[in-house]
């Protein structure tokens, strides 16, 4: 028996795009983003809230009832936007949705900066940025003071895209972390997504980093699927990293750290079906989680943790809880994350609903 998943990072926009829009044949960030950037005019309505819902019952029948959903507001319409909301509305007693507005194509000019803050007047939950992706320091520095000062006025969380990247000198962490200890701006929570680049730093570099983001109490989404197949492309093999951040370091400092899927089958990642144990499984691996106890912590990265970022009330099986829980037919961790099956049965509020 296990607790409900909580599947911090997803983009529902782009689910099963791929299988649409093209291949992306470099399977880099960096086509993903113009892929679906020449795609997304040609959304269609009733045709992402029919992805959306698909989305929703493959979810359900692989035992996530909590979600954040990133969904791209750098399109003029922002229909997908518009098309999350009513549909988190619609479901919001089967699957509790919070919706994060990410500006993919960075917020340099006026009109991004506008459809970010439209976004945000709409309902979206959260605000991000995609720092590492600006063309200079000072346009990331300016999207990370855009991003606190656009969540302060709203009072809504931040959930940031940071150092999605192999270069050792994108520090947007750090950026995030002090802004967020300098206490000009109140907000009660801070994520941040991917955090590959932690991965590529000098130990003292990287020691430094992870004080600060502890200092901040600031929240880490590790994506393995997807950094393990996008990350470290363009660096020679004997040096490249494993694509996802410093999971055991961060954990072992004490910073909140979850694992998410990401993606399903979009421009960015081919593979993929909700499951959440093969995300766990893939991290089982890259992090080299080997041992009964660590299992155990990768359970938590998939299920409390997530909880405790989305801070969740009542959330767990406990005595007098809500009866929301996963069954198994394994009986035991390791057979767990080697099966990686659908859970057999989904309880939510005392009800089988999976």
């Amino acid at each position: 028996m296990l607790p409900p998943f909580v599947e911090m990072h997803h983009h529902a926009d782009t689910y099963k795009a791929g299988e649409r829009v093209g291949e992306n044949k470099s399977g880099t960030i960096e086509e993903g983003i113009a892929i679906w950037d020449s795609a997304k005019s040609q959304l269609i309505k009733k045709e992402l809230t029919a992805q959306m819902e698909d989305l929703i019952s493959t979810f359900i029948g692989q035992g996530i009832l909590y979600t954040r959903w990133m969904i791209d507001v750098s399109e003029s319409g922002l229909k997908a936007l518009s098309c999350a909301i009513a549909v988190k509305e619609k479901y919001k007693n089967t699957l509790a949705i919070e919706i994060t507005a990410f500006p993919q194509l960075g917020m340099k000019e006026p009109w991004k900066r506008e459809l970010l803050e439209k976004a945000l007047q709409m309902g979206a939950d959260q605000v991000s940025a995609v720092p590492h992706l600006e063309e200079s320091e000072e346009q990331e520095d300016a999207a990370v003071q855009e991003c606190f000062r656009l969540a302060q006025q709203y009072k809504k969380g931040i959930h940031i895209f940071c150092d999605e990247t192999e270069n050792p000198d994108s520090m947007s962490s750090s950026k995030i972390a002090e802004a967020a200890v300098k206490g000009e701006y109140h907000n009660p929570s801070i994520t941040i997504s991917h955090v590959n680049a932690l991965s590529y730093y000098e130990e003292t570099k990287a020691a430094e980093t992870i004080q600060k983001i502890k200092q901040a109490g600031i929240h880490v989404i590790s994506c393995p699927l997807i950094n393990s197949t996008t990350i470290g492309k363009s660096l020679d093999s004997r040096h490249a990293a494993r694509g996802i951040t410093r999971v055991k370091a961060l954990r072992d400092q004490g910073v909140n750290v979850c694992v998410a899927h990401d993606d399903i089958k979009t421009p960015f990642y081919p593979f993929g079906n909700g499951n959440m144990l093969q995300a766990g499984y893939m991290m089982a691996h890259l992090a080299q989680f080997t041992t009964e106890p660590e299992l155990i912590d990768l359970v938590e990265m998939l299920t409390y943790n997530g909880a405790k970022a989305m801070n969740i009330q009542h959330y767990g099986i406990q005595e007098n809880g809500p009866a929301e829980f996963l069954l198994y037919k394994e009986n035991n961790l390791f057979s767990l994350f080697t099966e990686h099956s659908k859970p057999s049965a989904v309880c939510k509020n005392g009800r089988i609903i999976s």
